[in-house]
């Protein structure tokens, strides 16, 4: 179980949000999807919401994400997600670490919380 939790978040967090394709993050969620993270202020709900942000999100930023380790939470299909993050903007690059709450039903994702410190990309705004 711990192996294909770990699969998953590669798979459905980390390589798809790599593709710098909303249409293809979205389909990862399932359609009464909560994604919440600090450069919103309120939570995204549901995949309209959700591709909307990501279109916004890949117009500004060129960005990878690298996964550093993926914990199993105990009796729910989720991790705490530990990344490293490069973002690329106007010919400036940054560099981050953050984490992530990802709860799962089946193999599509079903809460996203993510946390990094804003601060790490305020160069990159001006």
């Amino acid at each position: 179980m711990k192996d294909d939790i770990i699969q998953l978040v590669e798979q459905q967090v980390i390589e798809i949000w790599n593709t710098q394709n909303a249409e293809k993050v979205v389909s990862a969620y399932t359609e009464d999807l909560i994604y919440r993270d600090p450069n919103v202020e309120k939570e995204i709900k549901g995949r309209r919401d959700m591709y909307r942000y990501m279109t916004g999100l890949y117009a500004m930023w060129d960005l990878h994400l690298t996964l550093k380790f993926a914990y199993p939470l105990k009796d729910i299909k989720g991790a705490t997600v530990l990344w490293h993050g490069t973002f690329k903007r106007a010919g400036k690059v940054g560099q981050i670490d953050g984490m992530e709450i990802v709860i799962f039903e089946g193999d599509l994702v079903k809460y996203n919380e993510v946390m990094f410190d804003r601060l790490m990309l305020a160069g990159l705004l001006s």
